[in-house]
């Protein structure tokens, strides 16, 4: 059975452990947020998750093909959610190609 995505859902790429297979899971977050996820998918960056080796931190990111722009690692748990959306309101797509642009 498939998941079908709700209007609030952010699509996360999960890399699973013991050799990165990738999956894709869905968060379910505030319109603001959704909003801000959909202007920085839209610029070419994509959010990415996974559980750290010792089973109880979770890393978050933004990234591109080119590498992670930003980062979050945080505590399995209630503090995920916080930490999605600390780091989708803080990021600036534009100035992170500007940036891109400026270091060829």
């Amino acid at each position: 059975m498939s998941y079908t995505p709700g209007p609030n859902d952010i699509e996360f790429t999960q890399f699973l452990m013991p050799h990165g297979r990738r999956d894709c899971v869905w968060i379910e977050r505030p319109n603001n947020i959704v909003k801000k996820a959909a202007e920085i998918r839209a610029a070419g960056f994509r959010f990415e998750t996974e559980m750290l080796s010792d089973y109880q931190t979770i890393s978050l990111t933004i990234a591109d093909d080119d590498g992670d722009y930003a980062v979050e690692v945080v505590p399995n748990g209630p503090s995920v959610p916080e930490a999605i959306d600390r780091m989708i309101s803080s990021f600036d797509p534009a100035k992170t190609l500007a940036t891109k642009a400026l270091n060829g």
